[in-house]
C-alpha cells in the first residue's frame, strides 16, 4: 500500500502498511510539546463531533462532560475537572517513589566506568555555564532562595531592611520609622499564589513558606546552590558509523500498561531513559527524552510521539515522571486521545478497552517502521523538528511493566540502561572497542560470561530491518550500508569473543 495522505482537523497525516499486518494500517505523527499533543487531540474531537461520528471515547470523555467517572484506584484521582485539563497537573503523583528511585539511580552510575565512546581526555566542573548544568553537583549544596512578605503593605519588601528579633520573628522597617511583620517565604512563593491561588500551602523544617506545585505556567520557586562549580565541560562526539557527524541520542519512553499494573509501578519504564541521559550528557552527547505512545487494535497501529526533555536541557524530573508515569494522564488523557486518534486516523473505535499494549518485541517491531518514518520526515522537510538522522540512536527505553518486587524492577531498569549503554557505544566506537567497554564497565558486579552474552544480545538488537511499507524503506544504497556496518561489527564481535 502506498503512503496514503489526508487532512484531519487542519493537519497533514498520512497512513502505511502496518509492520503487523500488511493488510491493516499503521498511522505516524510526531508533535512538539504535551500541549500541543493535548490541543490537536481537542480539534480533533471536535471535527469529529461535527461529523457525528461515534466511538465510545466520546461518550466516556467528550459529550456533556463524559461520562466516564474516574477513580482513585484506577487513575490516582476523581477529580474529573483536574483530569480533563491535564497541562494543569505539575506535580507527579508518587514523589515519594520518584524521590526514592532516583537516589537509586546516582547509586548506580555512582561507581560506573563509562568506556572510550564515552570518556573524555580530561572532565572537569566550572563556574562557567558553557557546558551541561549537572544536577547531581548541584543537588549538595541546594537551598531555597528566600524572600519577605509583608501582609500589612503587600507585598514582598526588600530584605536588607528587614530584622529578625530573639523570637525568631521577622520586621521591616518602614519609611516612617515604624515595623510591620513579615513571612519569610521562598522566592517566587508570592507570586504563585497570585497566578495560582489554589496552591497547597507548605513549611519547611526551617520555618520557610513555599507552595505545591513549585512550577505552575511561567511561574517556579527559585533554588540556589552553594556549590560553585556545576558545569560540566564538555567536547564534541563523532560517531564511528554514522559518518562521523553525528552527536544526538534520542530515546522513548511509554506509560502504556494493562489496567492491573499497580499505579505507582509506571515509574520504572521511564528510569532507564532518565539514567542514560543523565550519563551520556556528563560525557558531552546530546539526548532527548520522548513520550511515545504505541497501540495496536487488531494489528493496525497508530504511533505519536513528542518532546519531554530536549538536546541539553537538564532533566525536568517531575516533567518526565508526570508525561511518562503518571495514571492520571495516562488513563485519562491518553485513553481520551488514543480513541480520538484511532477514529479519525483508522476509522477504528477502541471501545471501553482503548486499544492493545505491545510487549517488548512488538515495540521494537513497531519502532522500527517508526524511526523510519521519521527519517522520511527528515529528508521531505516536514518542518517537524527531528535533528538526529541516525536511526541507530533512536533508542526504546521502557521496559515491560509488572508488579515485581523493587529489587527486581531495579535489576530490569539496570539491564535496560547497559543496553542502551551498548549500543551507543557500538555506534560510536564499533564492537571491538564497546565489548571491551562494556566488559571494564560491569566485571566485579556481573559474571563475564553474562556481560558477554548481554552484550551480544544487544549488538543483535543493532541489525538493520526493513519496514513493512516501501514508502518507509530507505533507498538500497543506505541500507546496503547499514547492513554493512552492522556485518562488520558482528564479525569484528565473533573474531575476539572467544580472547575475552
Amino acid at each position: 500500500m502506498a503512503e496514503r495522505k489526508s487532512v484531519v482537523a487542519g493537519r497533514e497525516v498520512s497512513t502505511f502498511n502496518s509492520p503487523l499486518n500488511r493488510s491493516r494500517i499503521a498511522y505516524y505523527d510526531l508533535f512538539e510539546t504535551f500541549k500541543d499533543i493535548t490541543d490537536y487531540t481537542r480539534k480533533v474531537e471536535q471535527e469529529l463531533v461535527g461529523k457525528n461520528e461515534q466511538w465510545e471515547a466520546r461518550t466516556d470523555f467528550v459529550d456533556n462532560g463524559g461520562a466516564y467517572d474516574p477513580r482513585e484506584s484506577f487513575q490516582g484521582s476523581d477529580d474529573k475537572a483536574l483530569l480533563s485539563n491535564p497541562t494543569d497537573i505539575n506535580t507527579y503523583l508518587y514523589q515519594d517513589v520518584l524521590d526514592r528511585e532516583l537516589q537509586n539511580l546516582s547509586s548506580v552510575t555512582q561507581n560506573l566506568k563509562l568506556g572510550s565512546s564515552a570518556k573524555k581526555s580530561k572532565l572537569e566542573f566550572t563556574e562557567q555555564p558553557t557546558g551541561i548544568f549537572n544536577f547531581g553537583m548541584a543537588s549538595k549544596g541546594l537551598y531555597r532562595k528566600r524572600e519577605y512578605f509583608c501582609s500589612i503593605l503587600n507585598l514582598v519588601v526588600d530584605e536588607n531592611r528587614v530584622t529578625r528579633n530573639k523570637d525568631g520573628l521577622f520586621w521591616y522597617k518602614m519609611d516612617d520609622g515604624n515595623y510591620a511583620g513579615c513571612e519569610l517565604r521562598q522566592e517566587g512563593t508570592t507570586e504563585m499564589l497570585i497566578k495560582n491561588p489554589n496552591a497547597k500551602i507548605l513549611t519547611s523544617a526551617d520555618g520557610m513558606i513555599y507552595t505545591d506545585p513549585i512550577r505552575f505556567e511561567d511561574v517556579s520557586l527559585k533554588f540556589a546552590t552553594s556549590t560553585k562549580k556545576v558545569y560540566l565541560k564538555k567536547e564534541e562526539i563523532k560517531n564511528l558509523t554514522g559518518g562521523g557527524n553525528e552527536k544526538y541520542v534520542d530515546v522513548y519512553v511509554t506509560p502504556m500498561a494493562n489496567g492491573g499494573i499497580d499505579k505507582e509501578n509506571l515509574i520504572y519504564s521511564s528510569l532507564p531513559s532518565i539514567l542514560l541521559a543523565q550519563t551520556l550528557e556528563k560525557a558531552g552527547f546530546k539526548v532527548r527524552i520522548n513520550k511515545i505512545i504505541i497501540n495496536k487494535p487488531n494489528d493496525n497501529v497508530f504511533v505519536y510521539s513528542y518532546v519531554i526533555k530536549d538536546y541539553g536541557e537538564p532533566i525536568n524530573y517531575q516533567r518526565v515522571a508526570i508525561d511518562a508515569s503518571d495514571p492520571r494522564v495516562f488513563r485519562f488523557e491518553d485513553f481520551r486521545r488514543m480513541g480520538a486518534l484511532a477514529k479519525a486516523m483508522l476509522d477504528i473505535d477502541l471501545g471501553s478497552g482503548y486499544g492493545s499494549s505491545p510487549d517488548g518485541n512488538t515495540s521494537d517491531v513497531i519502532m522500527n517502521d517508526y524511526k523510519h518514518w521519521l527519517n522520511k520526515e527528515i529528508k521531505r522537510g516536514s518542518g517537524k523538528k527531528i535533528f538526529n538522522k541516525n536511526l541507530n540512536l533512536h533508542l526504546m527505553g521502557t521496559i515491560d511493566k509488572s508488579n515485581d518486587s523493587h529489587d527486581v524492577q531495579m535489576e530490569r531498569v539496570t539491564a535496560k540502561f547497559k543496553e542502551m549503554l551498548d549500543k551507543v557505544a557500538i555506534e560510536f566506537s564499533g564492537s571491538e572497542q564497546a565489548i571491551k567497554d562494556a566488559l571494564e564497565r560491569d566485571m566485579g558486579t556481573i559474571p563475564k560470561a553474562q556481560i558477554i552474552r548481554n552484550f551480544e544480545e544487544a549488538l543483535r538488537k543493532t541489525e538493520p530491518l526493513k519496514p513493512a511499507d516501501r514508502d518507509l524503506q530507505l533507498p538500497d544504497n543506505e541500507f546496503q550500508q547499514k547492513l554493512i556496518n552492522y556485518q562488520n561489527n558482528l564479525t569484528k564481535f565473533n573474531q575476539i569473543k572467544t580472547t575475552l
